[in-house]
């Protein structure tokens, strides 16, 4: 799916001696909230969408191997509630919590 590949990339973002890798922790921690604050698949998709384009902005950032394991959880959150946003329009269901 695009939003796993979106989060991956946010990922590879931070390589390793620090820089923007602050920066790139906040914005990746502001992402995850705001799709995890989405209550359907199209709301995601624009943040998803915005993120992409942050991240094109930003891909040569780099950070500490520290903000990296930040990135990498806050990007779990991201593919756990784009996940279930997922299935529950897959499965009709109410993707709210």
């Amino acid at each position: 799916m695009k939003f796993a590949a979106v989060s991956i990339g946010m990922f590879a973002l931070l390589a390793l001696p620090a820089c923007k890798g602050s920066e790139v922790v906040a914005k990746t921690k502001e992402f995850a909230d705001k799709i995890c604050a989405c209550k359907d698949m199209d709301c995601a998709q624009k943040v998803t969408k915005e993120m992409a384009e942050w991240a094109e902005k930003n891909k040569d950032a780099q950070g500490t191997e520290s903000q990296a394991k930040e990135i990498e959880g806050e990007t779990k959150r991201i593919t756990e509630c784009m996940t279930k946003l997922a299935s529950g329009a897959a499965g009709g269901g109410d993707a709210k919590e």
